[in-house]
């Protein structure tokens, strides 16, 4: 295949989906810091992050069992990372945003494991004030969502093909409402937002024409191994679906 070049929103987008951003401590005396992306292998996922590694000129990829994995712990490559992710006005996941937050202090800040400790321990932490939650009208308006949303839809999207023929779209998230109306909103989704356990939110879509839609919108903007799914789901979808409604 073809190397394929990243926006870098939609490695923000994969990032925010499928990956961890990390303040770690051995033993209560050093601070670890890590940015990774953790997903099944499959040999589009692999050529996926070695890509996306290749294009950024950061991170290395590992293989463990049956994952592939970005991963990035060097300090000054992080800090590297920041800058460019601050650059594109950084993440639109309100918890990501605040992890991010506390990651970001304490990476510039060379903080002490007592400062960690106490500052995990405080929801109250004055960092956190200055994260105001995005509603979804913000979402939608970044001027890099559809990149982004592209990079989110590989990590959480899913295209389901059903032998009943009543094929669907869902994605979900936890904590996030604000997302999930902002994809409603995008795709002009009929369908309502389920609320599940533990502030769990779900949109599924049986949709033609919304179903359609998403279809344009993902086809080969997609990049691993939901590209693969989605070509997968297409060929059912068409076949009931004989034009493009």
């Amino acid at each position: 295949m073809n190397k394929t070049t990243y926006s870098f929103p939609f490695f923000l987008g994969l990032l925010e989906g499928d990956g961890s951003i990390q303040v770690n401590h051995w033993r209560k005396r050093i601070l670890q810091f890590r940015i990774l992306i953790k997903l099944k292998y499959t040999e589009d996922n692999y050529r996926m992050l070695t890509e996306i590694r290749d294009e950024l000129n950061i991170f290395n990829v590992h293989i463990r069992n049956d994952y592939v994995l970005l991963i990035e712990d060097d300090k000054r490559k992080l800090k590297l990372l920041i800058k460019r992710i601050d650059l594109f006005g950084g993440f639109l996941l309100t918890k990501v945003r605040l992890r991010y937050c506390f990651f970001k202090y304490a990476l510039k800040h060379d903080i002490t494991f007592s400062e960690y400790a106490a500052i995990k321990s405080n929801s109250e932490w004055f960092g956190y004030h200055k994260i105001v939650p995005y509603d979804y009208n913000d979402i939608l308006t970044k001027p890099f969502f559809d990149d982004w949303l592209c990079g989110i839809i590989e990590a959480e999207g899913c295209f389901s093909v059903r032998k009943s023929k009543n094929h669907s779209f869902s994605i979900s998230q936890k904590d996030e409402l604000d997302f999930i109306n902002a994809v409603k909103l995008k795709f002009s989704l009929p369908n309502k937002i389920q609320t599940r356990s533990n502030s769990f939110y779900v949109i599924e879509t049986y949709n033609r024409r919304a179903i359609n839609d998403i279809i344009l919108f993902c086809d080969t903007k997609l990049k691993g191994q939901k590209q693969v799914s989605l070509n997968y789901f297409k060929t059912f979808f068409y076949d009931i679906n004989k034009c493009r409604v």
